[in-house]
């Protein structure tokens, strides 16, 4: 496929211009993540928490600014935009 296509991963469809949890090893990340000390824990877990909660509230409000928008290529931008926040949400 071309353009925004992807392969099947565990019957879904990747999306080539964004990551997805399945093509993503996080092996190295685990062993890291134990050696941090309990400060680097400390932002690591602040700063992952903060962003989790960004993407959930882009999610949710990208389509309420959307019904205000009349250019059909920024809504379309937008939408794409709401895909990939859920796409996020969802690892």
């Amino acid at each position: 496929m071309h353009g925004f296509g992807g392969e099947m991963v565990n019957g879904n469809i990747t999306i080539d211009s964004n990551w997805v949890p399945e093509k993503l090893d996080i092996t190295q990340d685990v062993v890291d993540y134990v050696n941090l000390t309990p400060d680097e824990r400390w932002a690591f877990d602040g700063i992952l928490s903060y962003l989790t909660f960004l993407d959930s509230v882009q999610t949710c409000n990208i389509p309420h600014l959307k019904s205000c928008v009349t250019a059909p290529e920024i809504s379309l931008c937008m939408a794409e935009q709401t895909s990939q926040e859920a796409m996020h949400n969802q690892s």
